[in-house]
C-alpha cells in the first residue's frame, strides 16, 4: 500500500504534533522481558510462590500493553479520519476493525481474543488464568510490534526513556 492509501491529515489542533509511542514501546519491552523470564530455566526451577510471582508480573504486562496497544490505535485513527467524534462512537470489535481495514493491526480476531485474555484476570486472579493469559502475551507481543511498526511509518515517536535514579 502506498501512504496515500492511509492519510494521515490531522482532524484536530492535538493531532499536530506527532503521536508518541514511546509508552508503547516500553511496554512492548517490558512483556518481552517478562516473557523472558518465563522460558528460563531459573524460572521453572523456582519455588511455586516466585513463579507465582513473576507470572502475575507477566500478566500485569500482557494487561498494560494491550490497554496501551487498542488505545494507541484509537488515538492513530482519531488523527487519521476526518473527525475524532467518528471514533469516538465505535464499539470495541469496529474500532479493531477500522484499525485493520487502515493497515494499521492485522488479525481482528487476534485482538478480540486479547480483550478476552485481560477480561479474564481483569476480575479473579488464579494459576490456570494466567497461564491462558501467558500462553496469548506472545501473541500480543507480536501484534503490538506491528502495530507500533504501523505508527512509527506514518510519523509516530519515540523518545529516549528518562535515566533511572
Amino acid at each position: 500500500m502506498t501512504s496515500s492509501a492511509h492519510p494521515s491529515a490531522p482532524s484536530s489542533p492535538d493531532a499536530e504534533a506527532p503521536l508518541d509511542a514511546s509508552s508503547l514501546a516500553r511496554a512492548l519491552e517490558s512483556l518481552r522481558s517478562a516473557l523472558e523470564v518465563l522460558g528460563t530455566p531459573a524460572f521453572q526451577a523456582a519455588e511455586q510462590k516466585w513463579q507465582d510471582l513473576l507470572t502475575a508480573g507477566a500478566v500485569q504486562n500482557f494487561e498494560f500493553g494491550y490497554e496501551l496497544g487498542w488505545k494507541m490505535l484509537k488515538r492513530q485513527l482519531e488523527r487519521e479520519l476526518p473527525s475524532a467524534d467518528q471514533v469516538d462512537g465505535l464499539n470495541f470489535r469496529d474500532l479493531v476493525r477500522m484499525g485493520h481495514e487502515r493497515g494499521l493491526i492485522d488479525e481482528p480476531p487476534q485482538w478480540f481474543r486479547f480483550r478476552e485474555l485481560r477480561n479474564v484476570v481483569s476480575h479473579t486472579y488464579d494459576r490456570r488464568k494466567a497461564a491462558q493469559v501467558v500462553e496469548g502475551a506472545a501473541d500480543l507481543m507480536t501484534a503490538l510490534e506491528r502495530l507500533l511498526q504501523s505508527l512509527l511509518r506514518r510519523g509516530a515517536v519515540i523518545h529516549p526513556s528518562e535515566p533511572g535514579p
